[in-house]
């Protein structure tokens, strides 16, 4: 499991499908199609990031069945003291929602046999 570190503290980080929906619900993003625009300006930037961090510790808390020191996104944001140190999370979010949306190597075959 990747881990991140925030305000001097190494914490788990997990992105599974409830945790890609609510970073999606949190910024108000209704199709992946959005994702791109999403990161558009600092301050929204600073949004996405902080969801992302957010709730990727949060699922990563949840998979070793221990609770999430962060009551929302906003608690975690005040022991952030850099973007690099949160930016794990984007990256993290942004493979895990690659790999989830992936085609599946069988489906790809058949939709290239049916071509």
């Amino acid at each position: 499991m990747t881990e991140v570190t925030i305000g001097g503290k190494k914490h788990p980080l997990y992105f599974n499908m409830v945790a890609i929906e609510r970073v999606m619900q949190g910024a108000d993003v209704q199709n992946f199609d959005q994702l791109a625009q999403t990161g558009q300006g600092m301050a929204n930037t600073l949004a996405f990031a902080r969801l992302c961090a957010f709730y990727g510790v949060q699922a990563g808390y949840k998979k070793i069945g221990e609770k999430c020191p962060y009551k929302d996104a906003e608690e975690l944001a005040e022991e952030v003291t850099s973007l690099a140190e949160i930016t794990p999370a984007l990256n993290a979010f942004t493979e895990a929602v690659s790999t989830f949306f992936a085609v599946a190597p069988e489906e790809a075959q058949t939709q290239t046999e049916g071509n």
